[in-house]
């Protein structure tokens, strides 16, 4: 196998499966490892001039396994996997190959030794560096981050060298690296590293975007807030870092710098509903009526799905004590799909606020039970306004 092949799969993919518990591999299975083909021993003696291509068989076999993989047929991935690895045994490419697969399968054990076996058979190439990666995810999943930054930096090196070399280098290992040391509680040296990828592996500003994004859903948009100011300078095409920086600077009450992210992300898409609903809630933050619909309008029109935006809206305007705006869109948009149960939600809870307890009481009873979620949070809200309407048995019968 050539090591400059393409890579099996996505590394993320092995990623999620290493959230699993895995189980320890049967030493019975046939794919842990494959006994000697004579057919393959043959070949790769008869082809021992051809370089990297030694194998035709092998580049076959792997082939078939990435189809297989990207088809979600993992079993057959690894059948073929393991035929290809006794065509081409020294292939450290096939070896990083199948130890994704075997992580995919929740084979973790036998996907270290395959890394293992990658990294040894070409300590310098991208076959190693992926391996290492790897092995880095598995030690850091094992809660071993000393042991899993050694086997990422390794990585480090072996891709910047490459880069040097003229190639383009993947910032996979940078990026793990930073969430591990910012999963230890050090987010400036996971700053460190994305920055030193950019540096020398040439990444975008996707490592810092997420870091941001762990930050912003973990409630602290003081820290992710420079750390997305980043993202958005490094890559002003990045949708998703100028939306997580509008999001900190809201929670960090910058009104007026939360107003430029979303602009910028307008820039990036006109139409993204986001930006025009964080647009019209900073305006009514402003108590600025008229550009608040004027935003909620533009949202409306953007294509996205019309219930969930004017669902949206509707708390937008119920949070500043509008409930009359907030009927105004849920029954606008109720006039074209009368039966839609988040409009109707939407409808009751403008009522209720407006006090008009019997006909938020009938809105409310018209979410249907197949709603999942908004049925819970109907019922909830019907029960309070028959209560405050004098029908309290009623009420009771409503949370049974």
């Amino acid at each position: 196998m050539s090591p400059r092949a393409p890579r099996l799969l996505l590394t993320a993919l092995a990623a999620a499966a290493l959230g699993a518990a895995a189980p320890r591999p049967s030493p019975a299975d046939p794919d842990a490892n494959p006994a000697p083909d004579p057919d393959a021993m043959e070949e790769v003696a008869l082809a021992a001039g051809a370089g990297p291509y030694a194998s035709a068989r092998a580049i076959s076999h792997y082939l078939l396994a990435r189809g297989a993989a990207l088809a979600g047929d993992l079993a057959r991935a690894a059948d073929e996997l393991r035929l290809a690895v006794a065509y081409d045994p020294d292939s450290a490419e096939l070896h990083a190959a199948r130890a994704e697969i075997f992580v995919l399968r929740g084979r973790v054990d036998a996907a270290q030794e395959e890394a293992a076996r990658a990294v040894a058979l070409d300590p310098e190439g991208r076959a190693a560096a992926a391996g290492h990666v790897l092995l880095g995810r598995i030690l850091a999943v094992r809660h071993d981050a000393k042991g899993a930054l050694r086997e990422l930096r390794a990585a480090m090196e072996i891709e910047a060298a490459l880069r040097r070399d003229g190639e383009v280098a993947d910032p996979a290992a940078w990026k793990v690296a930073a969430e591990v040391t910012a999963a230890g509680g050090d987010v400036d040296g996971a700053v460190r590293l994305l920055e030193d990828a950019l540096a020398r592996a040439g990444s975008d500003g996707g490592g810092l975007r997420e870091l941001g994004r762990s930050l912003v859903e973990g409630k602290d948009p003081a820290r992710a807030e420079p750390i997305l100011r980043r993202a958005a300078e490094v890559d002003r095409d990045d949708a998703d870092a100028w939306r997580l920086l509008a999001a900190a600077r809201e929670a960090l009450h910058r009104p007026a710098a939360a107003r430029e992210a979303w602009l910028a992300l307008l820039g990036v898409d006109p139409d993204d509903a986001d930006a025009l609903l964080g647009l019209g809630r900073l305006a009514l933050r402003d108590d600025d009526v008229p550009a608040a619909r004027e935003w909620f309008d533009r949202a409306l029109r953007s294509g996205d799905d019309g219930a969930e935006q004017r669902l949206r809206i509707a708390f937008e305007w119920l949070d500043v004590r509008r409930p009359e705006e907030a009927l105004r869109v849920a029954r606008a948009g109720l006039a074209g799909a009368p039966g839609e149960a988040r409009l109707r939600l939407a409808e009751g809870l403008a009522l209720q606020a407006l006090h008009r307890w019997d006909e938020s009481a009938a809105a409310l009873a018209a979410v249907p039970a197949g709603a999942g979620e908004l049925w819970f949070a109907a019922r909830t809200a019907l029960a309070d306004s028959l209560s405050r309407a004098g029908h309290d048995r009623e009420a009771l019968a409503a949370l049974d």
